[in-house]
């Protein structure tokens, strides 16, 4: 999630929608379903990044200090053996 004066006014608005659609759809399937995110920003940029790590957390979604953390942590989340490679 990228903040800032040309981002969208509430870039969370169409993304958590979207993110409970999904988890509903998995689960009737019976498939767990994961979100991981990082959200790039301050607390001067007009969307508040405090307030958009919040709102994604209380939807679940595991929120990471950077997208290089999030990208890790998402592709321990499918190959649990990469552990040994990428948290050294």
């Amino acid at each position: 999630c990228v903040l800032g004066r040309v981002g969208h006014a509430d870039p969370l608005g169409v993304l958590l929608e979207a993110v409970a659609n999904a988890r509903e759809r998995a689960s009737k399937r019976g498939m767990p379903l994961r979100f991981v995110a990082s959200v790039t920003g301050t607390e001067d940029d007009p969307q508040s990044a405090s307030r958009q790590r919040k709102l994604l957390s209380d939807a679940g979604v595991a929120v990471l200090d950077s997208n290089a953390e999030a990208a890790r942590f998402a592709a321990l989340l499918v190959r649990p053996e990469l552990q040994a490679r990428l948290v050294e």
